[in-house]
């Protein structure tokens, strides 16, 4: 042993001596020492794990939220049948709005009788991601019947050349 490893050896020897006295003379506030260092660290784990898994949990819910959020083929068929509102009975006609781009857009104006076409407040339905404006032709039917009022019913974008 070098003579620097025997002065730490000492030095160990001394500090655990002091130490083995103290534990002697007080024993119960030793012990309620030891006994809450094990509980800090073990609550100190418990936080350390549940922060890791609080982590772990949002990494996959970021991971995933793309498939929570946005379905563009639900149901399957979505992209290819579309129901037209005259199937509920609904009177409509389809118009083409042109956005302050040049953008060319498709919607469907779902309008009251013709004497209350003017009197009635007109709303404009958005139907979501998921599906397509056939999916959501009986919260349109409600809406028209129910509420009284005008539907514009944004449908697609139309590809311009």
């Amino acid at each position: 042993m070098t003579p620097k490893q025997k002065a730490d050896f000492a030095v160990i020897k001394f500090v655990a001596g002091l130490v083995l006295i103290v534990m002697r003379k007080f024993w119960f506030t030793s012990a309620a020492v030891m006994l809450g260092i094990f509980v800090l660290f073990w609550l100190y784990g418990g936080c350390l794990a549940l922060l890791l898994t609080l982590i772990a949990f949002s990494g996959i819910v970021y991971q995933i939220s793309d498939q929570l959020v946005y379905w563009p083929n639900f149901p399957p068929d979505s992209r290819v049948l579309v129901q037209p509102p005259s199937s509920m009975g609904l009177p409509a006609e389809n118009l083409y709005l042109y956005a302050r781009d040049g953008t060319k857009l498709h919607a469907v104006f779902v309008k009251q009788a013709s004497g209350a076409v003017k009197s009635a407040p007109t709303f404009i339905y958005f139907h979501g991601n998921a599906g397509n404006l056939g999916h959501r032709l009986s919260n349109v039917y409600e809406m028209y019947r129910w509420l009284h009022v005008n539907l514009l019913l944004l449908v697609s974008t139309v590809a311009t050349a």
